[in-house]
């Protein structure tokens, strides 16, 4: 789905690369493998651009320019809960970043498995893996 010019920035960004390849998409060469996705597989990726927007949006909504580190570290964290949590690697590297900076207590769930909802919209579900995309 993602050929050509590169999308703008952000969810936004792919809901419009979305919007345009639904649009052309019966200009596409007969040979060119996005022509074979089906409308299934083209509204689950429109899902998971909807869950990418809600999950990603404290970072997106963020104000252009210079940043307190609390405030990104703080958008980074909503964004990872949102996600489904922060795994058993990932939470060291957070224990450091609120020790180095001094930001007091972050929390964050740690998770043993794999995080939680967006993880079962992998490649499978939105691409039959036997089909050659590109």
């Amino acid at each position: 789905m993602l050929r050509g010019p590169r999308p703008k920035a952000g969810t936004a960004g792919l809901e419009q690369a979305l919007k345009t390849f639904r649009a052309e998409r019966d200009t596409l060469h007969r040979s060119d493998p996005r022509r074979f996705l089906n409308e299934a597989q083209l509204e689950a990726a429109a899902t998971l651009i909807g869950q990418l927007k809600l999950a990603l949006a404290p970072l997106e909504e963020l104000a252009k320019g210079a940043q307190p580190f609390a405030t990104i570290a703080e958008r980074h964290q909503q964004v990872l809960m949102a996600l489904g949590g922060v795994t058993e690697e990932l939470a060291p590297a957070f224990d450091e970043i609120v020790e180095t900076f001094g930001l007091g207590q972050i929390d964050l769930a740690v998770l043993e498995r794999t995080p939680g909802k967006l993880s079962r919209l992998r490649g499978s579900h939105i691409v039959d893996r036997r089909q050659r995309c590109e």
